[in-house]
């Protein structure tokens, strides 16, 4: 169990620093990134277990197994899309503000990723 906590622990710890680095080199927080990644998860699970449980309620057995396997691929891709729109949103922000401070687009887009 301990490992899966040094896991998360490390997994939020390297998101804050990617964030910090993102202020560091262009001088405000990427707002987008950070709203993003406190919300997106628990929006995609809320939607997935709706549609779980709706399908659990039919009874029906291939019709669960169908939207277990579409609500766990789906939820990956649109949580993948969510988190790359707003890095490429928080990035565009910081190149139209970036008149003080120089950073290339690749790097702006590591601390985020």
């Amino acid at each position: 169990m301990w490992w899966e906590l040094s896991s998360v622990f490390d997994g939020v710890r390297d998101e804050y620093l990617g964030w910090r680095n993102f202020k560091n080199a262009t001088g405000e927080w990427p707002f987008w990134s950070v709203l993003s990644g406190v919300v997106s998860i628990p929006i995609v699970v809320a939607i997935g277990a709706y549609c779980l449980v709706a399908a659990l309620q039919t009874r029906r057995l291939v019709l669960i197994y169908g939207v277990l396997f579409s609500v766990v691929a789906c939820g990956a891709i649109v949580w993948y899309l969510i988190r790359r729109a707003a890095c490429v949103a928080d990035v565009a922000r910081a190149k139209r503000k970036a008149g003080q401070r120089d950073a290339t687009i690749t790097q702006l887009e590591s601390f985020l990723r």
